[in-house]
C-alpha cells in the first residue's frame, strides 16, 4: 500500500524527496496528488499516460469515504484492472490465474467509461429522488392520522359520557377503565406513529445525503472513482428502498382507527353490565401511490451478479471451509460488517440491527431469551433477560421486534419497545427455526417434517412436506429472490424451495461435507449461504447462476 504522506494538498511524488510543493491534481488510480510539474511527468509516463487525473479541489470536496476508496488491490498491492462478473470482484493482474475458468471478465476501462451515463447510475440517482418523494408522502399521510386519532379519541369520549348518563353510579369504576383502555390505545398509537416518523426523518436524511452524494460523484469525481463510489450508493439506495417499501407494501399504509362497541346489555338491565365497552383498533389500508424502482439484477457489466429465474439456474461454489472447534452449535449469523458469529449449547441467535447486540435462546430447560451487547468485553457483557412460558427455539429480527418459536405455543412477537407480547402463529410446535423475508414468516417443524409461509398475521400461504428430502428440517433462510433454504439434518442434506413452495430441489449433501448440519444464514450483503454442521465444520459458499 501507499506510503507517501496522506496531505493530499502535498504533492506525493515531491513530498517523497522531502520537498514540498502543493498539489493541483489527483491521479485516483494512482492515489497520489500532483504538483504542475509531476503531474507532465504523469502524463508523459508509459505506465500512467492513459490515466485522467481531476483538479486536487474537486478530489477534496468528495465525501471522505469515497475518497478513501482504494483502486488497489489488498492482496497484491497492485492496481484493479479487471472485473470478474461471475464473482462481482476486482481484480489486478496477479489476481487472474484464480479466475482464469471464469467467464466475461472485462477490462474496468470499459466499465468505467460510460460510468455515469450508465442506466444504473440514473436509476440509482432516480430511486434516492423517488425515496425521498415516498418518504414524504407517507409522513403527511401520518401527520393526518395524527389529526384524526385526536378527533375521533374526542368524539368517541363524548359518545362514552353521553351513554353514562343512561346507566347508574355504579358503572362509575367501569366507565373509568374503560376511558383508561381508550386513552392506553390512543396513546400506543401516536407513540408508533412518531417513532416510525421519527426513523423516516432519519432515512429521508440520510437519503438526501446519498443523493447529494451522487451529485458529488457526477461533478467532481473521475470515471473509476464513480464506479466504485456508486457500488456502494446502490446497496445503500436498495436497502432504503425495502425499507420504505415494508411501511407501506404494495402502497398501501396500514394506520389505527379507533371506534367503540358498548355493550348491548346496557339499555336493558345496568345491574348485569359487567364492562362499559370496549375500545376496537381497526387497521385500515391507506393507499398511497409510491414510487418504486424497477426490480433488477445487472444494468450495466459489473453491477451485479447474473440474473437467476427459477431454482434450476442456482450453483454453489465453495469459498471457504471453517474449523468450528466447537461441539453443539445451535445458531450462526454473518454480521453486516461481515464477522461470522455462532454459539455453542445455545438453540439460536440473531443480530439486531448492528454489529453490536445479539439475541440468544437457550432452548429446552429455558425459558430465558438473553440480549448481549458482544462490542463490549466478556467480562462485561451482562445480558439483558427476557422470559417466555416454555422453551424458545428459533429466533428472528424485525421492525424492533423479536419473532420466538416458543415450544407447545407457536411463534410469539416480543417489541423491544415496550416489552409487549403478542401472537402470530398460534400453535403446537415441536422443535424448529425462523426466519423472516418481505413480511412472510417462514419456519420449521422438525418433528412434523414441514416447512410453512405465513404472513405476519399467521395466515398460513403454503406449506410444504416431501419426506423423500426433507427430514427433521431445521435451519432456515430466505434469499433476496425470495427462494427458501432448509437444512436436513438427518439427510445430511440442505434443500432450496420456490418462492411458492410448490417446487424443491436437494442443493448440497454429505458429498459436500454435511454431517448432521443444523443451521444457516444468508447473507443479502455478498449473496453468500453459510451452512454449519452441528459440530466441528462449517462452510460458506458463493450463490450464482448456471454458466
Amino acid at each position: 500500500m501507499s506510503t507517501w504522506s496522506t496531505d493530499h494538498k502535498i504533492c506525493n511524488t515531491c513530498d517523497s524527496r522531502h520537498i514540498t510543493k502543493q498539489a493541483t491534481d489527483w491521479c485516483s488510480e494512482c492515489e497520489q496528488a500532483f504538483c504542475n510539474e509531476c503531474k507532465d511527468y504523469h502524463a508523459f509516463s508509459r505506465l500512467s499516460k492513459n490515466h485522467t487525473t481531476i483538479p486536487i479541489s474537486d478530489f477534496l470536496s468528495l465525501e471522505p469515504s469515497f475518497s478513501a476508496i482504494s483502486s488497489v488491490c489488498a492482496e497484491h498491492t497492485d492496481i484493479y484492472q479487471i472485473f470478474c462478473p461471475q464473482h462481482d470482484k476486482l481484480l489486478c493482474l496477479k489476481c487472474l490465474p484464480k479466475h482464469d475458468d471464469c467467464k466475461g471478465i472485462i477490462p474496468l476501462s470499459e466499465i468505467t467509461k460510460t460510468v455515469k451515463t450508465s442506466t444504473n447510475f440514473q436509476e440509482t440517482q432516480h430511486g434516492f429522488t423517488d425515496i425521498i418523494e415516498n418518504i414524504t408522502k407517507i409522513q403527511n399521510e401520518l401527520k393526518l392520522s395524527l389529526e384524526k386519532t385526536n378527533d375521533e379519541e374526542k368524539i368517541l369520549m363524548s359518545d362514552i359520557g353521553t351513554m353514562r348518563k343512561k346507566i347508574d353510579d355504579h358503572l362509575d369504576q367501569l366507565e373509568d377503565n374503560l376511558r383508561k383502555d381508550l386513552t392506553k390505545e390512543t396513546a400506543e398509537s401516536r407513540k408508533a406513529i412518531e417513532v416510525l416518523l421519527q426513523t423516516l426523518d432519519s432515512r429521508k436524511s440520510e437519503t438526501v445525503k446519498h443523493l447529494q452524494q451522487m451529485k458529488d460523484l457526477e461533478t467532481h469525481a473521475s470515471e473509476f472513482q464513480t464506479f466504485l463510489g456508486l457500488r456502494q450508493l446502490s446497496f445503500a439506495m436498495e436497502s432504503t428502498e425495502s425499507f420504505v417499501q415494508s411501511v407501506a407494501k404494495d402502497g398501501n399504509l396500514e394506520i389505527d382507527a379507533f371506534s367503540l362497541n358498548f355493550d348491548e346489555k346496557i339499555n336493558e338491565s345496568v345491574s348485569n353490565i359487567q364492562q362499559f365497552g370496549i375500545v376496537q383498533v381497526q387497521k385500515k389500508a391507506c393507499h398511497l401511490a409510491l414510487c418504486r424502482q424497477k426490480d433488477k439484477q445487472a444494468q450495466l457489466v459489473g453491477m451485479g451478479p447474473p440474473l437467476i429465474k427459477s431454482i434450476n439456474d442456482i450453483e454453489l461454489k465453495l469459498v471457504q471451509t471453517i474449523d468450528t472447534r466447537c461441539n453443539q452449535i445451535g445458531g450462526c449469523e454473518i454480521l453486516p460488517d461481515g464477522k461470522m458469529k455462532s454459539n455453542t449449547y445455545c438453540l439460536d441467535i440473531t443480530c439486531i440491527n448492528s454489529n453490536n447486540k445479539l439475541v440468544i435462546s437457550h432452548g429446552f430447560g429455558s425459558e430465558e431469551i438473553d440480549i448481549v451487547d458482544i462490542s463490549k468485553p466478556q467480562e462485561e457483557q451482562k445480558p439483558i433477560t427476557t422470559c417466555t412460558e416454555n422453551a424458545c427455539h428459533g429466533l428472528a429480527y424485525i421492525n424492533n421486534s423479536i419473532l420466538c418459536y416458543i415450544n407447545q405455543e407457536g411463534i410469539k412477537k416480543i417489541s423491544l419497545d415496550n416489552n409487549k407480547v403478542s401472537t402470530i402463529v398460534k400453535a403446537d410446535l415441536s422443535f424448529g427455526y425462523i426466519t423472516v423475508f418481505n413480511n412472510k414468516l417462514y419456519y420449521t417443524d422438525r418433528d412434523k417434517n414441514v416447512v410453512t409461509c405465513c404472513d405476519m398475521a399467521g395466515q398460513i400461504l403454503w406449506t410444504f412436506t416431501d419426506k423423500t428430502v426433507l427430514k427433521n428440517p431445521l435451519g432456515i433462510s430466505v434469499d433476496v429472490r425470495g427462494f427458501v433454504y432448509v437444512v436436513c439434518y438427518q439427510l445430511n442434506t440442505v434443500v432450496i424451495l420456490s418462492p411458492d413452495g410448490q417446487d424443491k430441489r436437494v442443493l448440497l449433501t454429505n458429498i459436500d461435507g454435511l454431517k448432521s448440519p443444523r443451521v444457516l444464514h444468508y447473507d443479502k450483503l455478498k449473496d453468500r449461504l453459510l451452512v454449519v454442521n452441528q459440530s466441528t465444520n462449517a462452510f460458506l459458499f458463493d450463490i450464482s447462476a448456471k454458466q
